[in-house]
């Protein structure tokens, strides 16, 4: 039996395999769902999640004995209906991403309490004009989110003053957080943070939850980071929140439809910052070691790290 990679990288993917000492399955690698070769002999696959989902809307009888499906990515929701109908163990990304998101995220933050966009536009203009950076000690960070991806955030936000508090399903501590909400309680949550991030997966409850109610619940000069999944935000509730409050700021690194259209509105508005989904990016030796080691773990018969709970999502 094989292991096919299903990535535009698949190549990078399969070198990054090759470990002495390990005995590995024959591997297939394809970069494109309609160049798909037979799969009949696969077993396990590692895939971009769009790319399998798009060769199974082209072939649905595709993939007939496959038992583990890896993502290469931490998002599976396309992918969670075809687990649940092949009985598939899948996998998603859950590190490499740590280091990245906590550079985005204090990078953007310091960026903004220091004016970098305002002053660059006065160098442009040849203009001196004084203003003092916003204090962030005293602040308080708020974590949408407090799995894997935000685990380096809180003591970088410590380093800067800030305090953290978390919000996730259960209102459980992870235990370095000053406080922690249930989803179920955001509202009650939403004005006790000055800087949100949001990292959450997308699920049934998670979509589109940041809407007009969240947002009429934060201060007039907050701020927002979202770089989860797209669709947990509203996105004309987004704009109609930086549209009236003008010191409200925030940074979006993804979007309910992607690549964001042109004709988006959210291209001009003057307090958000757009970039373009590269928040954090799967490196293919952190996917292949990921991989590697739950290849150990499923021959020693122990729990795979980053096993996707088929109901919840993620």
């Amino acid at each position: 039996m094989h292991l096919l990679i299903l990535a535009h990288n698949a190549d990078a993917l399969a070198s990054c395999l090759n470990q002495p000492g390990l005995q590995l399955p024959p591997v297939i690698c394809c970069r494109d769902p309609r160049e798909l070769p037979d799969t009949s002999d696969v077993a396990w696959v590692m895939a971009e999640p769009a790319l399998l989902d798009a060769s199974l809307q082209r072939q649905d009888k595709a993939f007939p004995n496959v038992e583990w499906v890896h993502s290469t990515f931490a998002g599976v929701e396309c992918l969670l209906q075809h687990a649940r109908e092949r009985n598939w163990t899948l996998t998603r990304m859950n590190r490499g991403f740590e280091q990245a998101i906590a550079e985005y995220v204090v990078g953007h933050v310091l960026a903004h309490a220091y004016h970098h966009a305002a002053f660059h536009k006065l160098q442009r203009e040849h203009r001196w004009d004084m203003r003092l950076a916003i204090r962030l000690k005293g602040k308080t960070m708020g974590l949408l989110g407090t799995g894997a991806i935000t685990r380096q955030l809180p003591p970088w936000a410590r380093s800067l003053g800030l305090g953290v508090l978390g919000v996730n399903r259960r209102g459980q501590n992870p235990g370095d957080l000053d406080a922690v909400y249930r989803t179920a309680d955001l509202l009650r949550a939403a004005p006790m943070a000055d800087i949100w991030v949001n990292a959450l997966p997308l699920t049934p409850e998670t979509d589109g939850l940041l809407n007009g109610d969240f947002f009429e619940a934060l201060g007039s000069d907050s701020m927002l980071i979202h770089l989860g999944r797209g669709p947990t935000v509203q996105e004309d509730a987004l704009m109609a929140w930086l549209a009236s409050n003008p010191r409200a700021y925030a940074v979006c690194d993804v979007f309910r439809e992607e690549p964001l259209p042109e004709t988006s509105p959210l291209w001009d508005l003057p307090n958000l910052f757009i970039t373009p989904h590269m928040a954090a990016k799967s490196q293919p030796e952190d996917v292949a070691c990921h991989w590697l080691d739950n290849w150990q773990k499923r021959q020693q018969g122990q729990r795979l790290d980053g096993l996707v709970d088929l109901q919840q999502g993620y």
